[in-house]
């Protein structure tokens, strides 16, 4: 997909040797991060967000993306190649609730851009911290750091309309925007979420907004034979 819509700098980290020889046999660019989900799942949270501080103490801004997380178009030329913010997330659904109940809205771990700072290399460390301490997966993390962190948001008037989302068959009246949320740390740096119709779950987006979406994530389920039918 990355290819299709003209992005040529990406590697993908693997954590199983298949994938990982499946690449490189197709010239694709990876690197082989040995881990055993299914002994250590949540492991694997604290694992990717060390490999993100890696990255970033190299030099290096970068875009995560989720496997799960398709690309239609290319979203750099209209919100990443220019931008002044240091995070800059997809919208999420509907964890972590204190966080929800707060803002109105979830910051999502799935697709998020990060620019290499000092200060986002601190930030991913107290990051790694907090989620050990507290046993709780990089998105809840992400977002009670960015709450604690004291963020004052700026939303431009009028673009906001509020979905519903449910969890648990309870269902969850959410914030988005038709433009680019804006909060400003304490510090002066500043994190945007970008607009939801663009960067979408599929199941909260009519389908023709689907087809005009950078991104579309659904929530895929974790074994790869639901995975595979819920992708298609």
């Amino acid at each position: 997909a990355v290819h299709r819509v003209g992005v040529t700098r990406y590697v993908v980290f693997c954590l199983d040797e298949r994938l990982y020889r499946w690449l490189q046999a197709r010239r694709v660019p990876a690197f082989y991060v040995p881990f055993d989900f299914w002994k250590n799942w949540k492991g694997l949270w604290v694992l990717r967000v060390l490999l993100f501080g890696l990255v970033l103490e190299l030099g290096y801004n970068f875009v995560h993306s989720d496997m799960d997380a398709v690309w239609l178009r290319n979203p750099f030329p209209e919100y990443l190649d220019e931008t002044p913010h240091s995070f800059v997330f997809s919208q999420g659904s509907l964890t972590p609730e204190d966080v929800l109940e707060r803002f109105g809205f979830i910051m999502c771990s799935g697709f998020f851009f990060v620019r290499s700072s000092e200060f986002t290399i601190a930030m991913l460390t107290t990051m790694r911290t907090h989620m050990v301490e507290h046993n709780v997966p990089d998105q809840d993390s992400m977002n009670q750091i960015i709450m604690k962190e004291g963020v004052t948001w700026s939303i431009q008037p009028g673009s906001t309309y509020n979905v519903t989302l449910t969890r648990r068959g309870v269902p969850h009246s959410v914030m988005c925007s038709e433009v680019p949320m804006v909060g400003t740390f304490p510090t002066g740096e500043t994190v945007a979420v970008l607009p939801f119709r663009l960067f979408a779950r599929p199941h909260s987006v009519a389908r023709g907004q689907q087809l005009s979406a950078y991104v579309l994530h659904p929530m895929t389920p974790p074994f790869p034979a639901n995975r595979r039918q819920a992708l298609k």
